[in-house]
């Protein structure tokens, strides 16, 4: 068997075999400092475009991961996430770029939609007891910073709940109301209608949710997968074509 057929013509050998995975005891070092540059990002006056190719690099990556690789992430990203740290003490943190990426790692598994709403709930209850979010203004005050991130966050993840936004309605429906009883500051009251949009169109779109080369399931093995199939037909199979779909229950 060669490597990368059609990019060179040297046959896979143990030495070869050793080298795959040796580097693969990488992967979750390099995991844990992407996740702590990641988060870094947010405060930081980078450029939009550097912002777009960040959140493209996590998308694929994402998209990418074997299974433990990608929990592992999953554990890490979520733990970031909930850590009450000084990455939103900034005027105007970009939270867009956290919730993005908080979205596709629900579109791959939507399991982590519990406990990350768990988290939000705690998380906006401590703010509405401060009374943030209270003030009538058309800014947003740096007051309101955490909230903001919280709802924007939580918004994405009301859009890729899916079938857990039933399984866990009432803690969704418990979030919903204390947003709309609480909250009267216009910049950050106007994403409590995008929640209710999100909610609706996540329980009711048809749509791809795993479109991975490689299954969880595929019987292939690491040396098999090696290259992606570059010039071989079979992924074009009906086994490697088989993606997940969401499709709505009458439930939902």
């Amino acid at each position: 068997m060669d490597i990368r057929a059609g990019i060179h013509d040297s046959a896979y050998t143990e030495e070869y075999k050793f080298a795959f995975e040796v580097s693969t005891t990488l992967f979750k070092p390099i995991v844990d400092s992407l996740v702590t540059k990641f988060f870094t990002f947010v405060s930081s006056k980078a450029e939009e475009t550097m912002f777009f190719k960040i959140t493209q690099l996590f998308l694929i990556m994402i998209e990418s991961m074997s299974k433990d690789v990608f929990d592992y992430f999953c554990e890490k990203f979520i733990s970031s996430l909930s850590d009450d740290s000084s990455y939103l003490n900034c005027l105007s943190p970009n939270v867009v770029i956290v919730a993005v990426v908080t979205g596709c790692m629900l579109k791959r598994n939507n399991k982590l939609f519990k406990p990350l709403i768990e988290s939000f709930a705690v998380n906006i209850d401590k703010e509405v007891e401060q009374h943030k979010g209270n003030v009538r203004s058309n800014e947003l005050h740096e007051r309101d910073n955490r909230l903001f991130f919280y709802l924007t966050v939580l918004n994405e993840t009301f859009r890729y709940g899916m079938s857990e936004i039933v399984n866990n309605s009432d803690l969704v429906e418990k979030i919903i109301f204390k947003v709309y009883d609480n909250i009267s500051n216009p910049p950050v009251n106007m994403i409590s209608t995008l929640m209710i949009h999100n909610l609706l169109a996540s329980m009711t779109s048809t749509e791809i949710t795993d479109y991975r080369l490689f299954s969880d399931n595929c019987n292939l093995t690491p040396e098999e997968k090696w290259g992606g199939f570059t010039t071989d037909e079979r992924r074009f199979s009906k086994e490697n074509m088989n993606y997940k779909w969401h499709i709505p229950t009458d439930v939902e």
